[in-house]
């Protein structure tokens, strides 16, 4: 397993967003950006020849100001990142009540109601990514969309496709409900609120612009992510991601094309 992040995006995996493995290449305190998403994922120490053993389950909450993790050489993170608001009902467990939050060891295990075993008896990694995939895709097949859910998805998928750059008005018209039930059912599904999910939409859009071109005009990223101004982009970097624009460190971003 090599240092550094990585996500794959398999077409078969549907309401999961990525397949994604972390390894530190040093004992140090890790900055996580945060990305509006529920992620179930597994921290184990590694071995030799793809041995791993000590496997612990998580599931991470929503975000929308970055947290730090702890990791050194020998410890290796895989995960299933969630599309925004899919999460929840994937695990079966309230969204808001995890936001900036998450659940570890045996309270993790209790969530998962009897479909943890699997991940917990790999001793590969390439068997814990099966086991991760295979559960990942049995919980997602569970989930029945009513109409109500199936509007909220959209509208937050709509969310996304704008990068955070369409009012809470514009979402609640194209799901045909009110603007206060609009946002009710967007927070109980995504564990955030319309205005958060579209901050960390264009904060997550201005970090991969920045990776693929270091040298962009800043007042023109913050223009074109729909900042009102370069001021505005610095204040919501500091919030979430506890840095400016111009003095951003080197962090994994998801979703980062392939080159």
């Amino acid at each position: 397993m090599r240092a550094g992040y990585f996500e794959h995006h398999p077409e078969c995996l549907g309401r999961v967003e990525a397949l994604w493995a972390f390894r530190s290449s040093e004992r140090a305190h890790h900055k996580v950006l945060p990305d509006g998403r529920i992620d179930l994922l597994t921290r184990f120490k590694l071995g030799r020849n793809g041995a791993i053993s000590n496997i612990r389950l998580i599931i991470a909450g929503p975000a929308k100001r970055f947290s730090t993790v702890f990791a050194d050489i020998h410890t290796g993170l895989l995960g299933v990142r969630f599309h925004p608001g899919w999460g929840g009902a994937c695990l079966g467990i309230d969204a808001a009540a995890l936001r900036e939050n998450v659940l570890l060891g045996d309270e993790a295990i209790r969530s998962m109601k009897g479909r943890a075993e699997a991940l917990l008896r790999a001793r590969t990694i390439e068997a814990l990514r099966t086991a991760l995939l295979d559960t990942a895709r049995e919980l997602a097949a569970g989930v029945r969309l009513d109409g109500r859910f199936a509007r909220t998805i959209a509208a937050i998928e709509l969310l996304q496709h704008y990068e955070g750059r369409c009012s809470v008005e514009f979402l609640a018209r194209s799901a045909e409900v009110s603007v206060r039930t609009l946002s009710r059912n967007v927070s109980d599904a995504a564990g955030l609120s319309v205005k958060s999910l579209a901050a960390v939409f264009r904060f997550q859009k201005s970090m991969r612009a920045l990776r693929l071109d270091p040298f962009i005009s800043l007042a023109n990223l913050a223009a074109d992510a729909g900042y009102s101004d370069q001021s505005h982009m610095t204040r919501e970097f500091r919030e979430l991601g506890g840095f400016t624009p111009g003095s951003r460190p080197n962090l994994p971003v998801i979703n980062i094309p392939r080159s």
